[in-house]
């Protein structure tokens, strides 16, 4: 293992300690967006609902050893254990590189957001809304607009289908639909897009959606993510036959 390797390795165990038991991202998916955001100098990101702050203290973390920032909000001051989102990340970012924003709208926050920088300047944009098309459609087109060349949008929920996962008390207009997905289907094909894809069904059991700027120089995104999020190894019949016997031993 690279010294490099070894270091990350570290410092994902430690933020796994930081953040055991805090809702909601699986640790596979926080392990890949500090890898992606680790790999880019002095990274600008921006996240979209950040709940009670476990994906974004891996984000603050990986931006914070680049000397990046993150800019991050939620309509709600989650709590988690009497924890705040900026609570769990500032045990991850003693930097302070990372600017929470909570009980904010997210459309305003947005605008307020870019008007202070206007250009494309968003490294890599997470987008966890409100699933509701009429909000996430307007959040996911704005941020697409600020996205540098070779920059990332990644989408969560794609599985997300209102009558299957959605409040039971809210009429939603197309109940049986993901709308997250039909956002990412449009995205996808816009004539500024380098690539797209799907990430995260085999490895957690729901779906995360991103899409590349074109533009960049950097490597493609299937080659990004397998370096971030390598699979694990299968297991030969060997080593599962001894693991089978080891539990039959008696003690």
């Amino acid at each position: 293992m690279s010294p490099e390797a070894r270091l990350d390795a570290g410092t994902l165990a430690r933020l796994d300690r930081l953040t055991d038991g805090v809702p909601y991202t699986h640790p596979p998916v926080c392990h890949l967006l500090y890898r992606l955001v680790r790999g880019i100098d002095r990274p600008r990101v921006v996240e979209v609902s950040c709940a009670y702050g476990k994906a974004t203290a891996y984000l603050a973390a990986a931006a914070a050893e680049r000397h990046g920032s993150v800019r991050a909000m939620d309509l709600v001051e989650h709590r988690w254990q009497d924890r705040t989102a900026r609570q769990v990340v500032a045990d991850a970012d003693p930097t302070g590189c990372c600017q929470i924003d909570l009980g904010v709208d997210a459309r305003w926050w947005l605008l307020d957001l870019l008007a202070e920088s206007p250009d494309q300047w968003i490294d890599l944009a997470y987008l966890d809304a409100t699933h509701t098309v009429e909000v996430d459609a307007f959040l996911a087109s704005t941020l697409w607009r600020h996205i540098r060349p070779g920059g990332l949008l990644i989408v969560d929920d794609l599985d997300w289908v209102p009558r299957t996962h959605g409040d039971p008390a809210t009429e939603y207009s197309r109940p049986d639909r993901s709308h997250v997905r039909a956002l990412f289907d449009y995205l996808a094909e816009l004539d500024d897009v380098a690539e797209s894809l799907e990430w995260g069904r085999d490895r957690v059991g729901w779906s995360w959606g991103f899409v590349r700027k074109a533009g960049g120089t950097e490597a493609s995104l299937a080659e990004m993510i397998a370096a971030a999020a390598p699979a694990k190894p299968r297991r030969s019949w060997r080593d599962v036959l001894r693991a089978l016997r080891s539990r039959k031993r008696p003690r």
